[in-house]
């Protein structure tokens, strides 16, 4: 986890989860160098915003520097946190900042969401808005608190989805096809190259020693997470449940936090929007 910028929205402390430019606050523009402050601040600072009458304000600055005096801002000189190292902090700036553009913000995390690396999503925090700067003066807010809930109900259901069948998919992975009980394997696997070679792009089907006495059949091709779900589904639809899998076929409750799977509903477009205007990921459509 890397440490967050914060910002005071409406007497509310709450966390940037991310900016629609790069970055707020660019400290190349004041003449400052920053160093990696640890390994949770890897770009080597993080700041605190505040609205002053709705205009954003760079309160608070924490910042890597491998210097004894470093420059002034904003007519506040810097403290050093710990004596003799290169981890400085300038309070009470009120710099006031020309930034223009989107920022996602969030209050509250959702312990259940659980994300181990970099930064948290919007979807995992309770209370979730989109604040819309025009040269640094607050002109839009939208409410995507509905939307962070909508997409959290559909990881809960993609996970009881996972649990039945395929576990964490990671990136492309290795399928599998079990044959039903009392079905001929060599049958089977006929109307396995046939489903396979119509729905994904595998045109052959190999039948492995090690995986064909116990009745499996794998694909010569990895797949995605969208091609899985096409496949498991055409499957079904032929009469044949449960009988696709993964070689990862794990319980993982981390499942689907690498990739946002947003289901087939009215407001899909929204989020949608919402993930690809920010970066927030990958995105699936997925009917569940």
């Amino acid at each position: 986890m890397q440490i967050e910028d914060k910002i005071e929205y409406l007497n509310d402390q709450y966390t940037i989860i991310k900016c629609e430019k790069d970055e707020i606050f660019e400290p190349g523009d004041y003449g400052f160098s920053p160093t990696p402050l640890s390994t949770a601040c890897l770009k080597g600072y993080f700041c605190k915003y505040s609205i002053e009458n709705d205009y954003l304000i760079l309160f608070q600055l924490n910042i890597g520097l491998e210097t004894e005096n470093p420059p002034v801002l904003q007519g506040i000189s810097a403290t050093n946190i710990e004596e003799h190292s290169s981890n400085w902090m300038f309070e009470k700036v009120n710099l006031p900042l020309n930034y223009s553009g989107g920022i996602i913000i969030g209050r509250n995390v959702v312990d259940e969401i659980y994300n181990p690396f970099g930064f948290w999503r919007p979807h995992c925090y309770e209370y979730v808005f989109e604040l819309i700067f025009e040269k640094g003066r607050l002109v839009k807010t939208f409410d995507h608190c509905k939307y962070m809930l909508l997409i959290r109900e559909i990881i809960r259901n993609s996970r009881q989805v996972v649990k039945k069948s395929i576990g964490y998919f990671e990136e492309d992975q290795t399928v599998i096809i079990k044959a039903p009980n009392q079905q001929d394997l060599k049958s089977f696997s006929l109307l396995v190259k046939e489903i396979a070679s119509k729905y994904i792009s595998s045109k052959t089907i190999e039948l492995f020693n090690s995986l064909k006495s116990k009745g499996y059949i794998e694909l010569d091709k990895k797949l995605h997470f969208g091609e899985y779900r096409n496949l498991s589904t055409c499957f079904e639809k032929n009469g044949f449940r449960n009988i696709v899998l993964t070689k990862y076929s794990t319980d993982s409750q981390e499942h689907l936090e690498l990739d946002l799977v947003i289901a087939q509903c009215p407001d899909s477009v929204q989020l949608l929007n919402i993930y690809n205007k920010y970066n927030l990921g990958t995105s699936f459509n997925l009917l569940l």
